[in-house]
C-alpha cells in the first residue's frame, strides 16, 4: 500500500509540474517520417518549395521531428520569410539539442540580420554538436574569413574532409588564390540542405 501510495504521490508531482515523457516513436514511425523528410530534401534542392512544404509536413503529421522542423525552416528561409525560418529553426533544436544543423541554419538567419557575433557563437555551438558537419564548417568559415583568414582555410580544410562539395572546393581555391574582399567565401545555403 505504501508503494502505491509513493507512485500516486509521484504522478502528481509530476502532473502538477507539467512535466511530460515523449514517447519515442517506434522505429516503423521513423521510417516513414523519414521517407517524407527524403522526399523533401530531394524537392529543397530541386527548387520545389511547395513539395518541399508539403513533404516535411507530412513527416510531422507521423512523427516529431527535429529534421522535418529544419526542412520546413529551410523552405521559409528559401522564400525570404526570415522570422518563421527562425521559429522552425528553434523548434527543430528544442524537439532535439544535439541537432546541430538547426543551430547552423539558426546562424544563418543572424548573419541575414547582420548579428555576426550571434551567428559566430551559433556557429560554434552547432560544431560541437556535429563536427563532421561540413556545410556548418563552410558556413563559419565564410563568416570569420575576413579577420581570420587562416582560421577560416583550416575551417574549410576540415569540411572538405568531412565532405567533397563544389563550394567548399571552390572557397578553398578563392582562398588560395588570395582574393580577398567580403564575397571571398560564399556561403553554403538552404538549397544545399
Amino acid at each position: 500500500m505504501k508503494y502505491v501510495r509513493n507512485l500516486l504521490l509521484i504522478v502528481l508531482l509530476l502532473s502538477s509540474t507539467h512535466c511530460s515523457f515523449k514517447r519515442q516513436p517506434s522505429l516503423e514511425v521513423t521510417q516513414r517520417a523519414q521517407a517524407f523528410i527524403d522526399k523533401g530534401v530531394v524537392a529543397l534542392r530541386k527548387g520545389a518549395l511547395a513539395d518541399a512544404q508539403a513533404a516535411f509536413g507530412m513527416a510531422l503529421t507521423i512523427a516529431d521531428s527535429a529534421a522535418a522542423q529544419d526542412g520546413l525552416g529551410c523552405v521559409e528561409l528559401m522564400k525570404g520569410n526570415v522570422n518563421q525560418a527562425e521559429e522552425y529553426f528553434r523548434a527543430a533544436y528544442d524537439i532535439d539539442n544535439s541537432y546541430g544543423t538547426a543551430l547552423g541554419h539558426l546562424a544563418l538567419v543572424y548573419e541575414i540580420r547582420n548579428n555576426k557575433t550571434e551567428a559566430k557563437k551559433l556557429y560554434e555551438r552547432a560544431l560541437v554538436e556535429e563536427p563532421e558537419n561540413f556545410r556548418n564548417r563552410n558556413n563559419y568559415a565564410a563568416l570569420i574569413v575576413d579577420n581570420k583568414t587562416e582560421q577560416a582555410r583550416a575551417e574549410l580544410y576540415r569540411a572538405k574532409s568531412a565532405g567533397q562539395q563544389k563550394i567548399i572546393l571552390d572557397n578553398i581555391a578563392r582562398l588560395d588564390d588570395s582574393i580577398v574582399d567580403a564575397s571571398i567565401v560564399d556561403a553554403s545555403i538552404a538549397s544545399d540542405y
